[in-house]
Formats: structure tokens, sequence, C-alpha cells
């Protein structure tokens, strides 16, 4: 066994958009997963939708930019939390979820902010980032070439020396 992943494995939301069309997991792909993860532990909500109005990422990126985000936390709490951790928590996850991946903090800076009150907050952007994805092998705007369903990716077959992607997605 050489240590080479040559499929991409994981659950749909909590990979990093850029898994999806690099096929590699990186250290700030791990750092996108936490985000998710940190998110569903103080929402108490699970991760089930990349998109709408049920997609817990989406929600928590509008209450931020309502200034709502402590209304988040699990309303089971019924208060009894700390509102200055569970809003400082919710944004370092918003952070960790940045669509680019050179953005986001490493786990080091997590830590440092989730364990030391003085240490400055990660800063975040006034509205939730977007992006276009394009990688070497010339794919762009991901979520066109990717399907998404809740248990499965699918992406388009294409074949012949015309195509533009590496020979491990073309050989089908």
């Amino acid at each position: 066994a050489t240590g080479v992943t040559t499929m991409v494995a994981g659950t749909i939301g909590y990979m990093a958009p850029e898994v999806g069309y690099t096929g590699k997991a990186t250290t700030e792909s791990d750092v996108y997963s936490f985000g998710v993860v940190a998110l569903e532990v103080v929402c108490s909500r699970r991760f089930n939708n990349l998109l709408g109005e049920s997609c817990l990422v989406d929600y928590v990126w509008d209450m931020y930019v309502k200034g709502l985000l402590v209304q988040c936390v699990d309303p089971k709490l019924e208060g009894s939390f700390d509102e200055v951790q569970a809003v400082g928590l919710l944004s370092v996850a918003l952070a960790c979820l940045h669509l680019d991946a050179n953005l986001r903090p490493n786990m080091r800076k997590v830590v440092q902010v989730l364990m030391n009150p003085d240490e400055p907050p990660i800063e975040l952007p006034v509205t939730r980032p977007s992006g276009v994805y394009v990688s070497i092998y010339g794919f762009s705007s991901p979520p066109s070439l990717v399907r998404f369903s809740p248990n499965t990716v699918s992406m388009p077959s294409y074949s012949g020396e015309s195509s533009n992607f590496p020979s491990e997605l073309s050989a089908r």
C-alpha cells in the first residue's frame, strides 16, 4: 500500500468545496470540516442540505449578517450558556468555513482564540464569501459540474482526447 488515495471519500457537506474537484484532503479541508461540526454542536442542528433555507451554514451566516448570531445557539439550553463564548465559537466556525482555503484560520489559531479570552477574535467579512473555483485541470464553477444528492456525488462523464480532466477522472 502506498498510502495514496485515488478516490474522494467523505460525507457531503463536511468536505471542503475544493476537495470535490481536487480529490485531495488537506489541513485546510480539515479546518473546514471542524467548522461544520462546531456549528452542529452549538446549534444542535444536523447539517442536512448544501443549499437553501434548511442549510445550516446559510442559516448561521444569515444570522451573523443580521447581528443575531446568539440566536443560533441550541434553544434547549434556554439561555443557560455564556453568550460571549457561544458567539465566539460560532464566529470561529464561520471563519473555518471560508470558501477560499487560504483564508481559513489554521487550527493553532482556532485553538488560541477558543482557549485564550485575551486572543483577538478572527475577523469575519461583512457578508458570506462567495466564489468560483478554477483548478489546474480547467474546472470552473464546480456546482455546475458536480451534482449532489444527500448520499452521493456524481460528476459528468468525459471521454476523448480533448478532455481537460486528469486521466483518473476521464477513464470511466
